[in-house]
């Protein structure tokens, strides 16, 4: 018999599933109970609605975005410049790779206030903050080795770069021509990163 945990993972990957391949707005509870043959009771028991399963879902990816950018960083050489475009690259393909985010982020709900976009701003924000504090570092490092001119500042160069790499993320999905964004987002590195 499973636990508690272990059926709750089998919901999100069963959910994930269909968000990936059907979007938030055109999955449904049956859906992801047919995958996994549980009730909608069992759902029920571990999330509130398809907004909370949806917010589970899209926090499991971008903990996998995180921990594959956390072994780039683990494996970064001593040039700063050279791991920062790494890193960057990397961020590239794993949010390419992550099914639900990649749905959302070309539905008509990744632009504007609404309560769709309201999760998944609040189911990244953990990963947000984790990328915010680790750029900003980064950046400190880069200053300290005297490879970054000292007048940029930490802070407001993660947040820019990170509103920038956001905006790039739903015009690579949006995009009728992914290639043309992926090398436009590959030179805007190579230019803002030197």
């Amino acid at each position: 018999m499973k636990n508690i945990e272990e059926v709750r993972n089998d919901i999100i990957a069963a959910a994930e599933k269909h968000f990936s391949l059907l979007g938030f707005e055109k999955t449904t509870l049956d859906d992801i109970t047919g995958e996994n043959g549980r009730t909608k009771t069992s759902i029920y028991y571990h999330f509130k609605n398809k907004h909370e399963i949806f917010k589970s879902v899209i926090e499991k990816e971008f903990e996998s975005v995180r921990d594959r950018l956390q072994k780039v960083l683990e494996h970064s050489s001593d040039n700063h410049i050279e791991s920062m475009k790494e890193y960057l690259r990397t961020r590239l393909e794993s949010i390419k790779e992550q099914g639900a985010y990649r749905r959302f982020a070309s539905s008509r709900f990744a632009m504007g206030d609404n309560p769709v976009s309201k999760v998944v701003n609040e189911a990244r924000s953990t990963f947000d903050d984790w990328e915010r504090m680790t750029l900003s570092a980064s950046i400190s490092n880069g200053i300290a080795a005297g490879v970054i001119p000292d007048s940029i500042s930490p802070d407001v160069f993660s947040r820019t770069l990170i509103n920038i790499l956001k905006a790039l993320e739903v015009q690579l999905f949006n995009s009728s021509d992914k290639s043309e964004v992926e090398q436009t987002y590959i030179g805007m590195i190579d230019l803002i990163i030197r």
